[in-house]
């Protein structure tokens, strides 16, 4: 039987719980793998896209095959994958796939990836990652791009656009203080 080794999982372990199946899962990026993993409500993981971590022979030294590719499960590859969120009505993640500078989507319903077309504001890191679904938009942290901004990706048009959040803030006597920066922002909530 094969082991289950992670390799930093990072960003947010997210519990959604598919249509037709009896019980939630936890989801979450495993970084240094390269992929999407899923913890069963028994404790059993599965690599559901990217590709599964293998042994190259050197003290328990474990390598993952990276990339920029779109397709099915181990078809696809990801690059240092952060940040996800789910839109629990349709099944699809969103991944902030950080090396490849990127947001991909995983379908759950059809086990495949894809690059999100997207055009404006490029990103440099992005990080964290929440959907609002709401207003079909993605929140994305992006620390590394000079000023540290979050960005916007309005998902209602095709290509999505994606622009900078434009913040202000107020002095605690009420004065408008602009532009407002946030260095090196990781984590996002919404």
């Amino acid at each position: 039987m094969d082991e289950a080794r992670m390799n930093i999982a990072q960003g947010q372990m997210i519990g959604y719980h598919p249509l037709g199946e009896p019980h939630s899962s936890m989801f979450f990026c495993d970084q240094y793998n390269h992929a999407l993993r899923r913890i069963s409500h028994k404790g059993i993981v599965t690599t559901l896209a990217g590709t599964r971590n293998v042994n190259n022979g050197n003290n328990n030294n474990y390598d993952a095959e990276y990339g920029l590719e779109d397709g099915a499960g181990s078809q696809a590859k990801f690059y240092f994958p952060v940040g996800l969120d789910v839109d629990i009505s349709s099944g699809r993640f969103y991944i902030a796939d950080t090396g490849n500078q990127a947001i991909r989507m995983y379908d759950y319903g059809l086990n495949s990836v894809t690059t999100l077309s997207i055009t404006g504001v490029t990103f440099a890191i992005p990080w964290g990652i929440v959907y609002d679904n709401l207003n079909n938009r993605l929140f994305v942290s992006d620390p590394d791009d000079g000023n540290g901004h979050i960005k916007v990706v309005d998902m209602n048009s095709v290509p999505a656009v994606v622009s900078r959040l434009n913040m202000i803030s107020y002095n605690n006597l009420g004065d408008l203080v602009s532009p407002f920066y946030i260095q090196e922002p990781y984590g996002i909530v919404l």
